[in-house]
């Protein structure tokens, strides 16, 4: 998979914003990183504060070719990557199923797994918000 990382000083939504390129059928491996993010949001239509410069926001384009069945499994390989990422920054987080990740009991991360019909086939939207110096 080909990399291409679009980076943005704001947008509403990283996950919005993949998922209206995903529809015009923008390639797998296409990635939205904003530095702040005016309308994230999580599962459920729940609200991610991402304040500017406080955290990482990203998501990418995926094109897997799996059944339907496995999609959820996802979210779950997600949550691990990110657990295992702030392992190696000599943190201790803990993963609650099976999309946030906490650090000393505070929700440091959240995952948002979407899926879309596109011209080429369907799409998987991840975003990840990791939130490094929320005040909320």
């Amino acid at each position: 998979m080909n990399f291409t990382i679009l980076r943005f000083d704001e947008l509403e939504s990283t996950n919005t914003e993949a998922l209206n390129q995903a529809k015009r059928g923008a390639d797998e491996g296409l990635c939205f990183v904003a530095q702040q993010q005016t309308a994230g949001r999580g599962r459920y239509g729940r609200v991610w504060i991402s304040e500017k410069d406080a955290g990482l926001y990203f998501s990418i384009i995926l094109r897997p070719k799996i059944e339907t069945r496995f999609l959820s499994l996802i979210t779950l390989m997600t949550a691990v990557a990110v657990y295992e990422t702030l392992k190696n920054f000599n943190l201790n987080p803990d993963i609650k199923w099976a999309n946030d990740v906490h650090i000393n009991g505070k929700k440091i991360s959240g995952i948002l797994a979407e899926t879309c019909e596109t011209p080429t086939g369907l799409a998987v939207i991840v975003g990840i918000g990791i939130n490094l110096k929320s005040s909320n």
